[in-house]
């Protein structure tokens, strides 16, 4: 902060400026989605996550960007016609899915994000600094869209033909 006379100024990191030009909606424009339904669930918990980017708390955006990925993990077994768990943690989301004709390259890649990024995550020791919340923020974008991909392909109504 910088105080000239009466007046004073914030100043930020240029990567503040950056991120919060896209904090409204980072999950739709980083996917490109063009089905307007599609943009609900993991924006509205993702834009917390570019919010906690703009002003450089990168725990904070990590823990949102956890959030929004699960809940298109959850979408994800409702589109494979799996039934709603008891226990709400990946492992046995990982478990379920691997079990359903889920793409195992899909599967693997929820069971890599958990064990590598979001797990750790949760322990009260362990932090993130900038770098890192931006490669969790990377992959699970990644994994939200190759999600959405597998759901249409399970919810694809066969062609009717005569």
């Amino acid at each position: 902060m910088l105080t000239a006379g009466r007046k004073t100024a914030v100043v930020a990191s240029p990567l503040v400026g950056v991120a919060r030009a896209r904090a409204a909606s980072p999950s739709a424009s980083a996917l490109n989605m063009q089905k307007p339904a599609r943009v609900t669930p993991s924006t509205r918990l993702n834009t917390p996550a570019g919010r906690c980017i703009a002003f450089e708390l990168p725990t904070a955006a990590g823990f949102h960007v956890a959030r929004a990925t699960e809940t298109i993990i959850l979408k994800l077994m409702d589109a494979a016609g799996m039934p709603p768990l008891a226990s709400r943690n990946w492992g046995a989301y990982v478990n379920v899915l691997k079990k359903s004709s889920v793409d195992a390259k899909i599967t693997e890649h929820i069971d890599q994000v958990r064990e590598l990024h979001r797990n750790p995550l949760i322990h009260p020791e362990e932090s993130l600094d900038m770098s890192e919340a931006l490669v969790l923020w990377t992959v699970c974008i990644g994994l939200i869209g190759a999600m959405y991909r597998e759901m249409d392909r399970l919810t694809q109504q066969p062609p009717t033909g005569n």
